[in-house]
């Protein structure tokens, strides 16, 4: 079955591990031993999608012999494809702990500004409280402390 490549960021890499691991009892299991094989095999069962990502990623080059067993061809190209899927997800994980830290920095904020508007009031309360209306026949006149405003 191809990779899909496809989908949420968070989790291409997993899939991406779990499908690696299924083709390598694949490989072990038909007793494949050569590079230029495992690489063509690897990117065959991946699908047009994984090849055409890993014709973006590098250039392939000539194609080795068939007879011929280049021992890191199968590293290289599995080595490609793991390092384009982990840096997707280790790109989400700098973003979610970014989105992480805003929020922290915003609940933080919110909880001065609540706090600031508490005190406010609290002060507008014990401020209001010297104010005193008087009554008088002619008009309401306001006195602070005993005294006139």
């Amino acid at each position: 079955m191809p990779f899909d490549c496809k989908g949420a960021i968070t989790s291409v890499a997993p899939r991406w591990k779990k499908w690696k691991k299924s083709l390598e009892y694949y490989i072990l299991a038909k007793g494949i031993t050569n590079s230029a094989r495992k690489k063509g095999l690897l990117l065959h069962c991946a699908g047009t999608q994984v090849q055409e990502l890993f014709e973006t990623l590098q250039d392939p080059g000539p194609p080795a012999d068939a007879g011929e067993d280049n021992a890191d061809e199968y590293q290289k190209a599995q080595g490609t494809l793991d390092a384009h899927f982990s840096a997707q997800l280790s790109h989400t994980k700098g973003m979610s702990s970014e989105i992480s830290n805003r929020r922290k920095v915003r609940r933080s904020i919110n909880l001065l500004l609540d706090y600031d508007a508490k005190r406010k009031i609290v002060i507008g309360k014990t401020q209001m409280s010297r104010f005193v209306i008087r009554s008088s026949t002619s008009a309401d006149q306001l006195t602070c402390g005993g005294n006139y405003c």
